[in-house]
């Protein structure tokens, strides 16, 4: 998806969506905090390289669970997990429904014809319970691990019809229409293969994985396994394969990146020159994004020549001003 294409001489810039200027970005996420994803899948994103976003529910930390999800993590697991580069993440406080929550006590009578801003304030009596889902999830990752916590997924990716309003109060990012590839029983290498070609490949966005078991064929391997370890092995062989053309990163960096570049914009403020701007004039905008450089084309960033890296990008921050140079 194009953030921005703007004229630059006879060539363009582009400002990407992806870090690195890349093709398309990628995030391995985890649902519900299962023992296996500290024993099974931390080892593996270990050794490729890889970071992960394992999203947990924290009420069930160091819990014995029933089924297939038997065992939890315990707090000193997810917190090495952090301090080895993983992200640790939100799946809610108890993993309910974040929609009947939020809809609690009402009926499709006392709905029935009602507008939006109606609707809205009939629910507000249920906004502190749903906003306790997430905001005591946050405060029990952030003192138990040490890390931020920036990324959230609901149960059954429910997403509220308050989600924006949940991620205000925040100041995080949901997962949830960024899921390519589902995983579960009936996967296998080529599926995987396939789906990165069609789906993931494709996108020019963040796409992500999603992982709940991982396939032990133990009791604790969790919910919907892959069916076996070499299944999920092959995930990070393929991702590794196509390296030079997906960033791999926590959902919450790709997410907030994403979000960085589609806020901004290239104006024109001369004859080949351009600056970096806020679409919204009354919205600040900071950090640093990619503008990917047609391959004829020679810039300067602040007068300054610029390099691009070897997919073709430069980086610049808002205000910044860049310049097609003869």
């Amino acid at each position: 998806m194009v953030a921005a294409l703007v004229a630059a001489g006879a060539e363009a810039l582009e400002i990407s969506k992806v870090q690195e200027g890349k093709l398309c970005a990628l995030s391995f996420t985890y649902d519900d905090g299962v023992e296996t994803h500290y024993t099974h899948a931390l080892p593996l994103h270990l050794k490729y390289g890889l970071p992960g976003t394992f999203l947990i529910i924290t009420d069930r930390v160091e819990a014995e669970g029933a089924d297939r999800a038997h065992k939890y993590c315990s707090w000193t697991q997810l917190k090495e997990m952090s301090e080895k580069g993983m992200e640790v993440a939100s799946h809610t406080k108890s993993h309910r429904n974040m929609r009947e929550i939020e809809s609690a006590g009402l009926t499709k009578e006392m709905t029935k014809g009602k507008k939006r801003e109606e609707l809205f304030a009939m629910r507000e009596k249920n906004w502190p319970e749903l906003l306790s889902e997430v905001t005591l999830s946050k405060e029990a990752i952030e003192k138990n691990c040490g890390n931020t916590v920036r990324t959230y997924a609901f149960g059954g990716n429910a997403c509220p019809d308050w989600t924006g309003r949940l991620m205000g109060e925040v100041k995080g990012c949901v997962r949830a229409g960024n899921i390519r590839i589902a995983t579960g029983r009936g996967d296998s290498e080529e599926k995987y293969r396939k789906q990165f070609e069609e789906k993931i490949l494709v996108s020019n966005r963040v796409s992500c994985v999603m992982i709940h078991g991982i396939g032990t064929k133990t009791k604790n391997d969790g919910w919907n396994p892959i069916p076996d370890l070499e299944t999920f092995e092959s995930l990070f062989r393929i991702a590794k394969e196509n390296a030079e053309k997906i960033h791999f990163d926590t959902f919450g960096n790709n997410a907030f990146y994403e979000s960085r570049a589609g806020s901004v914009r290239l104006q024109k403020t001369g004859d080949g020159a351009f600056t970096l701007v806020p679409k919204a004039k009354d919205k600040e905008v900071s950090g640093e994004v990619w503008l990917r450089v047609a391959p004829s084309e020679k810039v300067s960033v602040n007068g300054k020549p610029a390099t691009p890296n070897k997919y073709g990008a430069i980086l610049v921050r808002v205000g910044d001003t860049v310049v097609s140079v003869p």
